[in-house]
């Protein structure tokens, strides 16, 4: 078990993370998920050992990162968004290093053997690393991470740059590899973390927003204050789309931009408003080509929980 106790992390006087519990189990795939600066990366951080918590403590597998850290890293693996690779060394030569550093009591050419076949890359292995493609030097961090089969893996965006086919070929290596180890998943693409995961950490501004079974987190959603996020592609200039929008009271946001002749659109409102603003867009002779609903269950349950967060935030200050 991965146990985060009352983790608090200052540089001076910012809070990046905010007294900081939960825990994982064997097993589990959790979703850690939360805006861009919430303290994801450096919840990870601590919790590899990479980083030093002002306050509280991180144990895994019944050993503190900090007092025991040579005991903790042998029960988890981590894939930070950048890996920390070689260029000049070949798949081989850094999967070899690596073995050696983790002081991994095995048979070496039989177990990078099998992490090559079981990561994809047995068709570069004799290949310098700084040769490769980002896809590849993801499956490659990917090795480094589980090489010594940790009971625990930590990966933050594992399929960044990855294309299609390499995005859905690393998810169900990670459903493959939840099998064996405990795993905390962090990715802003949110269909990602609903296809793969069965429970959900939500954070936001270095607090804890949520964190249970998906399942769970998705019935207790708000419907009343579900948010509907609304693309358009219009034939027309963006100042007179802005304007055509502007006469609607049930819009809470919009982002548009002009694009090939084009306004692209993204409308937020706390209800399904396609009918009024196709309405409204013929009234102005703005021809829709494209419209479509853009989030999930998933996303409508972060926006409402994060948004409540701040809102109680906000009230306490007053």
């Amino acid at each position: 078990m991965i146990e985060v106790k009352c983790v608090t992390k200052k540089y001076g006087k910012i809070t990046a993370l905010n007294d900081f519990s939960f825990s994982v189990k064997d097993g589990d795939i959790v979703g850690f998920i939360g805006p861009n600066g919430a303290g994801k990366s450096t919840m990870m951080q601590i919790m590899t050992g990479c980083l030093a918590p002002t306050e509280g403590s991180v144990t895994i597998n019944g050993f503190d990162i900090i007092d025991e850290p040579i005991k903790a890293k042998e029960n988890i693996g981590y894939l930070p968004e950048k890996p920390p690779l070689y260029p000049r060394f070949t798949v081989n030569e850094y999967l070899s290093t690596i073995f050696d550093i983790k002081q991994i009591k095995a048979n070496r050419k039989q177990r990078i053997s099998d992490i090559i076949e079981l990561t994809g890359l047995s068709d570069v292995a004799k290949r310098r690393i700084g040769n490769l493609s980002n896809g590849y030097c993801q499956r490659i961090g990917l090795a480094q991470a589980i090489i010594s089969y940790p009971a625990f893996l930590v990966l933050d965006e594992p399929t960044s740059g990855l294309d299609p086919a390499q995005k859905r070929d690393m998810l169900n290596l990670i459903k493959k590899l939840s099998k064996k180890s405990g795993i905390i998943l962090s990715s802003h693409i949110l269909s990602e973390i609903d296809s793969v995961c069965n429970k959900i950490l939500m954070i936001n501004k270095g607090r804890l927003v949520s964190f249970g079974d998906k399942d769970d987190i998705l019935s207790k959603r708000d419907a009343d204050r579900q948010k509907f996020m609304l693309k358009y592609v219009v034939s027309g200039e963006k100042n007179e789309v802005l304007k055509a929008l502007s006469q609607l009271n049930d819009i809470h946001g919009i982002n548009a931009y002009e694009k090939n002749g084009n306004t692209e659109c993204i409308i937020t409102a706390y209800e399904d408003i396609r009918e009024k603003i196709f309405m409204c867009f013929s009234q102005h002779k703005l021809p829709i080509k494209t419209c479509f609903v853009m989030n999930s269950d998933l996303e409508n349950a972060f926006l409402n929980m994060t948004e409540n967060k701040e809102s109680d935030t906000k009230k306490r200050k007053k």
